[in-house]
C-alpha cells in the first residue's frame, strides 16, 4: 500500500456535506480537489471548523474531511470546540507530520492556524478572502500575525488590509477555475443580463433592477435573470414588481453549480453590483463561459480581459448597454486564473513544488462567441 507519509492540512470555515452541496463554497471546493490532485504523495486534510454542524470524518471526492460541528459558539463552547481541533491536530502530526497548513479568512481558521505553528514549528499561511480584510475584523489585532503569513486574495484587499490593519500581506495570489468543471454549452444567449450571488445588502442587487429597469427604455424585450437566496429577495422581488419588471426579471433562488454555469452560457453580460468584493469567482466564472462583466469593485490593479468596472447606476447602464449591441461576444479566460496556477501559486509560497507526474488537465484556453 502506497502510505502518504506527510500530509497538508487546510482550515475552512465550512465546507460541503457531500459530493453533492455544490453551492457550498464552490471556488474553495475546487482549491482542496485541484490541491489533491497536484500533490498525489501528500495526505490532504480539511477541517471544517463550524459546518457541516456535526462532528464526523467523512470523504470527499477521495480526499480526507474532519467537520467540528462548531456552528460559530463563542466562550467556553468555542474554547472547547478549539481545544478538540488542536487535539486532532496534534494526532495528524504524529502519525503524518504535516508539511504545511493553509487558513481561509481572517478569523477562527487563522488562530488555529497559526497557534498551532507556534506550538509545533508546522509552517501555516493565512489567506484573507474577502470581508475579513474590512476594519470591523478584530482578528488581526488579536493574532498580529506577520505579513509574511498572510496571502491575500486580490490587490485590493492587499491594500485594504494595510489601510485598516497596517499589515500588508507579503503574497497576493488570486482565485482560480478549474475548466474541467465547466462544460461549453452551445444553446444561444437567451439571457441579456445575469446576476449571481447572495441576496443580501452587501450586494446590492436593487441596483442591479435599476439598471435593468433604464436599460429596458431602449431593449424593450430586454431579459435578466437573479440566481441566488437571502433575506434580501422579498424586498428585491417588490421592487422588480413597483417598476413593472416582473416579466423582464426572473428570480431563480439558489440552484446547483452546474445549472449556474449552463445559465452563464446563455447570458451575454453578468452584471455583479455588489458594493464589497474580495474577488469574485462568479465574474472569473462568466468570463470562462464567454459572459461579459460588469461589476462596481476592480480586485486587480491592471485591467482583465472581458470585465469593466462602472461605479454608478449611469455608467452601469453605459457598459450594459455598449455589451447588449455587440453581434458576437467573445471572452477567454487568462491563464493566471486557471485554478492549477492558483494551486501552483500556493505550493510555491510554503516551498512546495508538484510531481512531473501529477495531473494537470487544465490545459486549454476557453473561447465562446456568444450569439
Amino acid at each position: 500500500m502506497n502510505r502518504k507519509s506527510n500530509s497538508f492540512v487546510m482550515f475552512l470555515p465550512g465546507f460541503p456535506t457531500s459530493e453533492n452541496d455544490t453551492t457550498c463554497l464552490p471556488m474553495q471546493q475546487q482549491f482542496v480537489r485541484k490541491f489533491a490532485e497536484m500533490n498525489p504523495e501528500i495526505k490532504t486534510i480539511v477541517l471544517a471548523l463550524q459546518y457541516p454542524y456535526r462532528r464526523d470524518s467523512y470523504k470527499w471526492k477521495g480526499i480526507c474531511i474532519e467537520s467540528f460541528g462548531g456552528r460559530n459558539r463563542v466562550g467556553i463552547r468555542g474554547w472547547i470546540n478549539r481545544k478538540r481541533i488542536m487535539n486532532r491536530l496534534t494526532e495528524i502530526h504524529h502519525s503524518t507530520p504535516i508539511v504545511g497548513m493553509l487558513s481561509f479568512w481572517h478569523g477562527e481558521c487563522a488562530r488555529v492556524g497559526s497557534e498551532f505553528s507556534k506550538m509545533t514549528g508546522a509552517p501555516h499561511l493565512n489567506w484573507i478572502m474577502g470581508q475579513d480584510a474590512r476594519k470591523e475584523n478584530p482578528y488581526p489585532r488579536k493574532l498580529k500575525l506577520r505579513e509574511g503569513d498572510l496571502i491575500a486574495l486580490s490587490d485590493f484587499l492587499q491594500d485594504e488590509f494595510e489601510r485598516n490593519h497596517d499589515c500588508r500581506p507579503a503574497r497576493v495570489i488570486t482565485p482560480g477555475i478549474d475548466l474541467d468543471t465547466i462544460s461549453p454549452d452551445n444553446n444561444k444567449r437567451i439571457i441579456d443580463i445575469l446576476g449571481v450571488g447572495s441576496l443580501i445588502s452587501l450586494k446590492r442587487f436593487e441596483r442591479f433592477i435599476q439598471v435593468v429597469n433604464e436599460v429596458r427604455h431602449s431593449y424593450p424585450d430586454i431579459k435578466a435573470m437573479i440566481i441566488g437566496n437571502g433575506p434580501e429577495r422579498k424586498k428585491l422581488e417588490g421592487l422588480a414588481k413597483e417598476l413593472d419588471l416582473s416579466k423582464h426579471i426572473r428570480f431563480t433562488g439558489e440552484l446547483p453549480y452546474d445549472e449556474v454555469i449552463k445559465k452563464m452560457f446563455q447570458s451575454k453580460l453578468l452584471l455583479h453590483p455588489s458594493s464589497y468584493e474580495g474577488f469574485s469567482g462568479v465574474c472569473l466564472e462568466a468570463i470562462a463561459c464567454g459572459c461579459r462583466v460588469v461589476s462596481t469593485v476592480s480586485p486587480m490593479r491592471n485591467e482583465i480581459d472581458g470585465w469593466q468596472i462602472a461605479s454608478s447606476i449611469v455608467e452601469m447602464k453605459e457598459a450594459c448597454m455598449a455589451i447588449l449591441q455587440i453581434q458576437h461576444i467573445k471572452t477567454s479566460l487568462p491563464r493566471r486564473f486557471y485554478m492549477e496556477e492558483t494551486v501552483k501559486e500556493i505550493m510555491s509560497a510554503f516551498g512546495l513544488t508538484p510531481l512531473p507526474s501529477a495531473s494537470t488537465s487544465t490545459t486549454r484556453l476557453i473561447e465562446v462567441i456568444g450569439n
